[in-house]
């Protein structure tokens, strides 16, 4: 059963971000989107909604996009782990928005392994050592994304 296109109100696409969005909406939710940059298109559009972006436009859902996926390069990120809902989660926006972190941003930095790309410890292999990583810091015993796309309790 074809469901309806996603229509997402972004204000450009890099390929992280596209990488991200094709990761989580294409291939785990099965899921198609199309990306709009004007607010006029975006509004006239029928269908499901979605701003990533810095500001909501209408009744869409509204994602704040932090600055992670439209940035070139490996930047050190600030990251700090909080509970959501019963589950971990980084990269926090604001807890007025239904989602106060950025789940796009946070997906592509755990699924990038982007930490490994900055300056790290390294063990006697000469390899990342995991006992550095975000994830075995701070334990995650459910990531918000398996949470969130397949209602894992």
């Amino acid at each position: 059963m074809p469901t309806e296109n996603l229509t997402i109100l972004t204000t450009g696409v890099t390929p992280r971000l596209k990488y991200t969005f094709d990761l989580i909406f294409k291939e785990l939710l099965g899921i198609s989107y199309t990306f709009v940059h004007n607010q006029q298109q975006f509004l006239n559009c029928k269908g499901p909604r979605l701003t990533y972006g810095d500001q909501q436009i209408s009744d869409e859902i509204f994602i704040y996009a932090s600055k992670l996926l439209f940035e070139k390069g490996i930047e050190d990120q600030q990251i700090s782990v909080f509970d959501w809902n019963g589950v971990k989660a980084f990269f926090a926006t604001h807890p007025k928005y239904v989602f106060p972190f950025d789940p796009f941003a946070a997906s592509f930095y755990l699924v990038s392994r982007y930490e490994e790309y900055l300056p790290h410890l390294r063990d006697s292999h000469d390899r990342y050592e995991t006992t550095e990583s975000l994830s075995f810091k701070r334990i995650f015993r459910k990531t918000f994304g398996k949470h969130l796309c397949y209602n894992d309790p």
